[in-house]
């Protein structure tokens, strides 16, 4: 269950990821972005990158990194 939490918490943040890159063609957004809704999504990608870089697991998968890349994630 707590899995299961984690994930549909990461999609949700995916998807306003997603979402920018949608309106903005890029995910060009400043660490202190924060969306229409109060989502800190600058803090976010930066938390995505940096995650990648130290290669944790779970909290990085490949799927993750694909998605990331799919919508022009600049690691």
């Amino acid at each position: 269950v707590w899995d299961s939490a984690r994930e549909d918490r990461w999609m949700q943040w995916y998807g306003e990821a997603k979402a920018y890159y949608q309106a903005h063609g890029n995910l060009a957004v400043r660490k202190d972005f924060v969306t229409e809704d109060g989502h800190a999504l600058g803090v976010w990608l930066v938390n995505q990158r940096a995650n990648r870089r130290r290669g944790q697991g779970r909290a990085m998968t490949p799927e993750r990194v694909r998605l990331l890349d799919d919508i022009g994630m600049r690691w």
